[in-house]
This record gives C-alpha cells, sequence and structure tokens, in this order.
C-alpha cells in the first residue's frame, strides 16, 4: 500500500493539525469561508497579483473573518499555539489603516482577545511618527516595529504567532517585535481596514493568507 503524502513528509503518527490557506483568486471572495462585516466594499482587485481589496467606509471599520454572527463563530486556532502569515499592503495614502494580520476570539462588534500587526497610514493627518508598524494586542501595551516609513505602502510578508507566553511579529522574515504575553482563547483569522476621519477611506490590499496551529 502507498502512504499518503502527508505519512511521507511526516514521522509515523503524527497527527495533523489544523491548516488553513487562502490565495484571494478567482473573480470573487469565497463566502462560504469568509463572513464580511462594515459598509465598505469587498472585492477581488483588477490588477496582476492584487489580490483582495478592502475599502473601508469614511468612517469606521470593514473586515473579513470567520464569524457571520457571535453564536457562529468559528475559532479553530490555538492562542497560545498558533500562527497566521499574509501578505498584504496598506494602499490608501491618506487617514489609512490596516489590521492585517490579526488572531482574534470575539464577533466584529464585541470586546474580546486578539493580536494584531497593523500599519498606520496618515493617521488623523499628523505627524510622520504615526505612521507606523505596530504589534497590538488585549495582553499587553502596543509594540512599534523597527520598519522604515518608506516601506509602509509596499507589499510585506507578515507572520503573526501565539505561543504560550508570548506574541511574535516578524515582516519579510525578520522578528520585529515581541510582547509578554499571549492569548488564552481560542480564535479565528481576520483581516479589516479601517478609517478614522470623515475625509478618506482607507484602503488595503491581501493575496495570501496561512494559519496553522503549532
Amino acid at each position: 500500500m502507498t502512504d499518503s503524502i502527508y505519512d511521507q513528509l511526516n514521522a509515523y503518527g503524527t497527527v495533523a493539525k489544523q491548516r488553513f490557506v487562502e490565495t484571494f483568486s478567482g473573480d470573487a471572495l469565497d463566502t462560504d469561508r469568509w463572513s464580511t462585516h462594515g459598509s465598505g466594499t469587498i472585492a477581488m482587485d483588477d490588477s496582476i497579483d492584487g489580490g483582495l481589496k478592502i475599502t473601508s467606509a469614511t468612517t469606521g471599520v470593514t473586515r473579513i473573518d470567520f464569524a457571520p454572527s457571535d453564536a457562529l463563530k468559528k475559532r479553530p486556532f490555538s492562542g497560545s499555539g498558533s500562527v497566521m502569515i499574509t501578505v498584504a499592503k496598506l494602499t490608501q495614502v491618506l487617514y489609512g489603516i490596516m489590521t492585517h494580520t490579526t488572531l482574534q476570539d470575539m464577533y466584529y462588534t464585541e470586546a474580546g482577545d486578539y493580536a494584531s500587526i497593523v500599519t498606520y497610514g496618515d493617521l488623523n493627518g499628523l505627524s510622520s511618527s504615526q505612521k507606523k508598524f505596530t504589534l497590538r494586542s488585549s495582553e499587553f501595551t502596543n509594540i512599534d516595529l523597527t520598519i522604515a516609513e518608506s516601506e509602509l505602502y509596499n507589499w510585506h510578508t507578515y507572520k503573526l504567532e501565539l505561543k504560550s507566553a508570548s506574541t511574535e511579529a516578524s515582516v519579510d522574515g525578520v522578528l520585529e517585535g515581541t510582547g509578554g504575553a499571549s492569548i488564552v482563547a481560542n480564535v479565528q483569522p481576520a483581516c479589516e481596514t479601517s478609517a478614522s476621519e470623515g475625509s478618506a477611506n482607507s484602503v488595503g490590499n491581501i493575496r495570501y493568507m496561512e494559519c496553522y496551529n503549532t
């Protein structure tokens, strides 16, 4: 009998853990898999390798996640042992915020536990110090990542890892920030854009996502 590909690549008796991959290809978002929230627009970008474009309204959040409702939310990943990888970029220059790499336990309108890698654009029209990459979590104070502001609107590969006692953020293969706590609850992936002022939309693109339990 021929072993499966999994059996050929892993030690005998090893149990496969949950893994999820999304390439954001085709002509529309797979709404059998994803739930959408907010009053902005979510559509495939009409450009080469543009992936999914998420455009917020002029105020508020527009998001995709695994939660059509609080009662029906799916949280297949461990808050103390999982990884989320995305290839994404913040596109809108003015008043743009993109939370493109998030593992969270809550429904769209609720407070709860989360960890995120966030890119901030020209937040509230303030100084360049507001334009930055940040590791955010419900479990510790925000940690600004040491990446040049000039990189803010480029494609990057982001990795968020939840461990038993820490949370790590990596960008393009480099560990950029570590928080000293992690999430207890099970979590789901999410990606969103938001605008803090009523004068412009926030726009972000995402073309790859992978999540798995470690």
